[in-house]
């Protein structure tokens, strides 16, 4: 059964982020408390759909409870729009869709860092070494993105996503996958 929710017809996530072994131990706990196995399946099913560390569809992402992940959650759809920015700080704002829903979107520039560290010339002074840029992509209509451990938020009583750098905390960093509409990766996995 707990293949079941890991498979593509699981329809409710896109992805679970949880072994076969820990959904099979919480779905032999709910049977085992008398639950029945069609009914322990959907029950946790449900709870799979609300878990914010599992790939959310976006229709679920205004329902479910971010607090155990403090505020934090993971999701993909394809970019409808790309608003104008209005803000100096943001470096994209837009609108991301799937078949469950919409949900806009901030990508700040301040979320975006560089990794450096002196350089070991003596005679360099003040002078830091490149180690890896943390850059966003830029996002274009169509281009299917996967958003993973970005800040959940609210525009009027619609959710909203937006990159955050967390310093010192036990939650990494805002992440971006980005596929174009001509099936090739651009910039995979960029780490925030």
């Amino acid at each position: 059964m707990a293949h079941r929710l890991l498979s593509d017809d699981f329809e409710k996530v896109y992805e679970v982020r949880k072994s076969p072994l820990t959904l099979a131990l919480a779905l032999a706990k709910r049977v085992n408390r008398g639950v029945e196995p069609t009914n322990a399946l959907l029950r946790q099913a449900e709870d799979e759909a609300n878990d914010p560390q599992n790939v959310q569809k976006i229709g679920n992402v205004r329902y479910m409870s971010t607090a155990q992940t403090k505020g934090r959650f993971s999701t993909q759809g394809r970019v409808s729009i790309l608003f104008e920015n209005t803000h100096p700080g943001i470096k994209q704002a837009g609108v991301l869709q799937d078949e469950t829903g919409t949900i806009r979107f901030a990508i700040w520039k301040k979320s975006e860092w560089d990794e450096t560290r002196p350089t070991p010339d003596p005679t360099d002074f003040g002078g830091r070494t490149l180690i890896r840029s943390h850059r966003f992509p830029e996002l274009a209509v169509g281009d299917l993105v996967r958003v993973e451990n970005v800040h959940k938020g609210w525009y009027g009583n619609e959710a909203t996503f937006e990159t955050r750098t967390i310093a010192k905390s036990r939650f990494s960093n805002s992440r971006l996958t980005v596929q174009t509409m001509n099936q090739r990766r651009r910039h995979s996995r960029l780490h925030l």
